[in-house]
């Protein structure tokens, strides 16, 4: 449990690279319960990381093959329109 939270304290790491990480050590412990250790200490949201809010996550560009080709659509579910 401490490995994991150093982890995700210092390393910024989401349940899947420890799962990982772990794996590779010879542990078997699945991606879920990760998630379900994150939330003890309260560590399960990014914002919760680090007080500054400072982030591991680079900004990148989305290049599109031609005009209107990436289209982002918001749905609400359970909502039909005549």
């Amino acid at each position: 449990m401490d490995l994991i939270e150093t982890w995700r304290r210092e390393k910024k790491w989401a349940a899947r690279q420890i799962h990982i990480e772990l794996t590779g050590r010879g542990h078997q412990v699945s991606i879920a319960t990760i998630g379900r250790w994150f939330v003890r200490p309260g560590i399960n949201r990014r914002k919760d990381l680090d007080p500054t809010g400072e982030s591991n996550k680079r900004p990148g560009k989305i290049i599109a093959r031609f005009a209107g080709y990436v289209v982002h659509l918001d749905a609400e579910g359970g909502r039909t329109y005549p």
